[in-house]
């Protein structure tokens, strides 16, 4: 059988174990799990329009209370507790039962009219920055059109709530989501990246001060922290440390650690951070102002 039959013949549940498989090695740097979510209330419990299951090492205390206007709700669940079986929470939002917690409600997927319900390929999908470039782990969940369950009146229902809004898109963005191109609706599923270049990593003069982000229940001896110096740009040096080699500091679940390195006057550095030997960020620090 070809890979796009065995694509075509996958399961939803098939698909899920591959993305935690995915995750698997550096699973233990995660302490938080959130979920937002945007449904319409239907015959006692709460059909997803669009919703985003967010896997990350820092801890958010901030969680957006729920908002409700008609059969619309709006809504940020912390699932960090559960986050040891996280994927049994993913697993009943693509239930016929789906997933009830307190003070939100029953929430699920619905399939489409055939009963199906579609998964992409977990993959590493990139996100720029300015100066940076991430990989995390992602997969999508598609249920039924978006018309179906949001009906043609919702922006006035939301215009007329008590807090308004004026469309399900602004609604969506609230929450941190995106209805993306309206046809289905879909479950997101995110793992952010584990290990990234320390966000204080700077250039003073002749001197450079790099580091590596993580939690400090990772394993340091599977990081590494690689870097090229760049002088009118031509690369002028490669190399990398070991996390082992690294000086390491602990706050909170997060953990750096640091390396000092010579630099030439006016050079720039590209520093990547990598786990098992695999990059998952890198980031451009440049000499201060």
């Amino acid at each position: 059988m070809n890979t796009e039959n065995k694509k075509m013949n996958s399961t939803p549940l098939q698909e899920i174990a591959v993305f935690f498989s995915g995750i698997d090695a550096w699973r233990a740097a995660y302490h938080r799990a959130h979920l937002h979510y945007l449904a319409r209330e239907q015959d006692g419990q709460l059909l997803i329009v669009v919703a985003r299951l967010v896997l990350d090492v820092a801890p958010d205390a901030a969680v957006a209370a729920v908002h409700r206007a008609g059969p619309f709700q709006a809504g940020h669940i912390d699932l960090s507790a559960a986050l040891n079986t996280i994927e049994h929470s993913v697993t009943a939002l693509l239930s016929d039962a789906g997933l009830t917690v307190a003070g939100h409600g029953c929430l699920r997927l619905q399939a489409s009219a055939s009963g199906s319900i579609r998964c992409s390929e977990p993959t590493f999908r990139q996100v720029e920055g300015v100066n940076n470039v991430a990989r995390r782990m992602a997969m999508t969940a598609l249920g039924t059109s978006q018309e179906e369950i949001v009906g043609h009146d919702a922006h006035w229902t939301l215009r007329g709530g008590e807090l308004p809004f004026d469309t399900l898109h602004e609604l969506a963005q609230e929450y941190e989501l995106n209805l993306g191109d309206g046809r289905h609706t879909r479950l997101s599923i995110e793992a952010h990246n584990a290990v990234r270049v320390f966000a204080g990593s700077a250039i003073f003069g002749d001197s450079a001060s790099l580091g590596i982000w993580t939690a400090k229940t990772l394993d340091r001896s599977r990081l590494r922290l690689g870097y090229r110096i760049l002088a009118d740009d031509q690369v002028v040096q490669r190399y990398s440390v070991t996390g082992s080699a690294l000086h390491w500091s602990e706050a909170g679940v997060a953990a750096v650690g640091r390396v000092d390195i010579p630099i030439y006057q006016g050079a720039s550095v590209q520093c990547y951070a990598s786990y098992d030997g695999r990059a998952y960020h890198q980031q451009w620090i440049a000499p201060a102002q």
